[in-house]
């Protein structure tokens, strides 16, 4: 048995936004947990904006479209070498001057912990997770729902144990690349399952896509999922995700098919 781990001191950030300069109101979408000596930098944002459309239905809601991952990589950059991109400590600096009215990050705050992945989510649900109904269930749509979904049916087949969250691409050869998958596994071959809404916004779809392709230029043998609603939309924008999806040879799967699917990923472990 290993020992424990020791807990260290990280400092974890509230990600607000707030666009109205007269009214200063601010809603919390999102948390940022790092190490202040380097290393870990971790990010989860929400993937439900109505409370923003409530309260700001001015607000371009896609400006938040890929920003959760654009903000982790900054602050992992801890390069203090000034002709370097931006680094952890420019990019706070910028960001609590230069995006007041805009995007917010509160200051930094102590968090003891041995668990940062584990810290950051205990985080996420208590300042940024939408808010639970009366019965204690949260009140989860769309990707958030389809991932929520994923997890009940592969704890149910057993695949838990066997199945990563918020899987890094960057441990794959991808260096530096903060996308992540919901579940992957590496027994074998990478397996990887994404929940994709299709005709929502292009950005994750894209961003799928191209890190699948990287995936294969890199040389890793990858069979990527894409798990959608149980009827996706019917419009352009929906097809041309489709087929986006299609070409990075990605196989879709629609929300009611998430046994068959879970049974395929047994199958291919028993294989391995």
């Amino acid at each position: 048995m290993q020992p424990p781990s020791v807990p260290e001191c990280y400092e974890y950030f509230l990600i607000r936004v707030a666009p109205d300069p007269v009214r200063n109101e601010a809603v919390n979408i999102g948390v940022a947990l790092i190490h202040p000596n380097g290393g870990y930098a971790g990010v989860r944002f929400v993937s439900d904006y109505r409370r923003i459309h409530c309260l700001f239905p001015q607000f371009n809601l896609s400006d938040l479209d890929g920003l959760d991952r654009e903000v982790e990589a900054l602050l992992a950059n801890t390069c203090e070498d000034p002709s370097a991109p931006l680094n952890r400590n420019y990019f706070l600096s910028l960001a609590r001057e230069t995006f007041a009215n805009g995007l917010q990050f509160t200051g930094p705050k102590p968090v003891l912990t041995a668990d940062p992945e584990q810290e950051l989510q205990t985080l996420y649900e208590r300042f940024a997770e939408p808010y639970r109904d009366a019965s204690g269930r949260q009140q989860a749509n769309g990707r958030k729902a389809l991932v929520q979904h994923l997890q009940n049916v592969f704890t149910e087949h057993g695949l838990s144990p066997y199945l990563r969250r918020n899987a890094r691409v960057s441990e794959w050869g991808l260096h530096h690349d903060p996308f992540r998958f919901d579940f992957a596994t590496t027994m074998g071959r990478l397996t990887a399952v994404q929940a994709v809404m299709l005709g929502g916004t292009t950005a994750p779809v894209k961003e799928l896509s191209f890190t699948t392709a990287r995936l294969r230029q890199a040389g890793m043998a990858v069979n990527v999922r894409a798990v959608v609603e149980e009827a996706a939309p019917e419009s352009a924008l929906a097809a041309f995700h489709q087929e986006l999806l299609t070409e990075a040879e990605i196989e879709v799967f629609a929300l009611s098919r998430s046994a068959q699917l879970a049974e395929q990923l047994r199958a291919s472990l028993r294989a391995q």
